[in-house]
């Protein structure tokens, strides 16, 4: 008896050791005035919790069954400085099995954050779009994009005109 729960012990052990933890195989980083898209590629779906903080402003995602990896060290490389909502991003382990993701903001931010299954090419996602709190926030982005298109309303130079003919009686 005694002998069959130690094989029965030594099978689910080497079950486990067989199990790695998911690996983050590619990152994304879309900005647009609108929002911001970042997204991760999984080899394997995993879990994961979200939460944000003030003081400042940050999103934290904390990302279980996954190691810090090259894909995910080089995610702060591809945040653009004129990215609307992303200051910056850090990755590190936060405890055994769990790595952790912070997305230091400029502006409070309404993140969704949801999975997606594989498609195509692209393997598991793990996507956070990242929506300004504020309606005045939306309304400063588009003023500024209106502003950095030359628009505003009015004659605009180099546009055309329409043609009136006139009629003679």
């Amino acid at each position: 008896m005694h002998r069959a729960y130690g094989y029965l012990i030594g099978v689910l052990l080497i079950l486990l050791a067989g199990v790695s933890a998911a690996s983050v195989t590619a990152t994304r980083v879309w900005p647009s005035p609108e929002y911001t898209r970042v997204t991760l590629e999984l080899a394997a779906e995993i879990g994961h919790k979200h939460f944000t903080l003030t003081g400042p402003d940050r999103l934290v995602l904390d990302l279980e069954g996954v190691e810090p990896v090259a894909a995910l060290s080089e995610l702060a490389a591809k945040v653009v400085a004129n990215d609307p909502y992303i200051a910056g991003i850090r990755v590190a382990r936060n405890r055994p099995g769990v790595t952790r993701v912070v997305v230091e903001l400029k502006t409070p931010v309404r993140p969704q954050v949801f999975t997606l299954r594989p498609m195509g090419e692209y393997g598991h996602r793990l996507v956070m779009d990242l929506y300004p709190a504020s309606l005045d926030a939306i309304e400063r982005q588009v003023e500024n994009a209106i502003a950095q298109a030359g628009g505003g309303g009015g004659a605009q130079p180099g546009a055309a005109r329409p043609a009136y003919t006139r009629l003679i009686t």
